[in-house]
């Protein structure tokens, strides 16, 4: 699918810091690439050092990065911080690729997997939060179940959608900064979408396309958005979350 970037014409991220969580793969790689494409330096992290230097080597010259597991949150405050002088423009987490985990048959060892990916997601984006700039873009995403429907991801959604909520109380703490903090989801709306929504223009019913969410992303980065405290699907509906 080619994605029309008319919508952002005389608009770019450049200057702008963008750290991405999990840019080694499918949607995080391709919001990366854009996003350096349109001027924005950005810093990938992930579990392993591979996976940060294939990013880097898929990205390009605006790409720099780290490997954030296992680190002590001391040690990873500061590689942010040596990393992100100037502070953080823009903040996308993405989702792992996930454990298969069918009901019923759910083992201690895939629910202990599971939880820490969440917890060290969840400790990425609380060291990261002291660090954004005001008027800055948090912008979140998932669930992982999206990007293959044969597979069963349950307990991945259900551990991410209680990071949400806890990343959601942590972002009320930096009020004053205006922090921008959006859902972006990788399905499609139960509604058939906004019309008033700027997303909108891309593909109703296109839903886990790794392009798709990177321009959705994208609009979502920009500092002329101003949607706020909303679940955007990928057909433009919203909902606040």
């Amino acid at each position: 699918m080619v994605i029309s970037q008319s919508w952002w014409e005389g608009r770019s991220l450049e200057g702008k810091t963008a750290v991405i969580v999990n840019a080694w793969f499918g949607p995080g790689l391709a919001t990366a690439r854009l996003f350096a494409n349109e001027g924005a330096r950005v810093i990938v992290t992930a579990s392993r050092q591979n996976h940060v230097n294939f990013a880097i080597d898929q990205i390009g010259e605006n790409a720099t990065g780290f490997a954030c597991g296992p680190m002590v949150a001391g040690q990873l405050a500061a590689r942010f911080r040596r990393c992100c002088p100037e502070g953080i423009d823009i903040l996308c987490v993405f989702p792992t690729r996930g454990e298969l985990a069918v009901p019923g048959q759910i083992t201690a060892e895939v629910r202990e997997k599971v939880m820490s990916g969440v917890g060290e997601l969840f400790s990425i984006v609380q060291l990261a939060l002291p660090l954004m700039n005001p008027n800055s873009a948090l912008i979140l995403s998932g669930p992982v179940s999206a990007l293959d429907k044969n597979q069963c991801f349950a307990l991945n959604d259900a551990a991410y959608a209680l990071e949400k909520q806890l990343i959601k109380t942590q972002v009320g703490r930096f009020s004053d900064r205006n922090i921008r903090l959006n859902f972006l989801s990788f399905l499609d709306g139960l509604d058939g979408g906004n019309t008033n929504n700027p997303i909108r223009h891309f593909g109703a019913g296109k839903s886990g396309e790794a392009e798709l969410i990177a321009a959705n992303a994208m609009y979502l980065a920009l500092p002329e958005c101003r949607l706020n405290g909303l679940q955007v699907y990928m057909d433009g509906h919203c909902q606040t979350f």
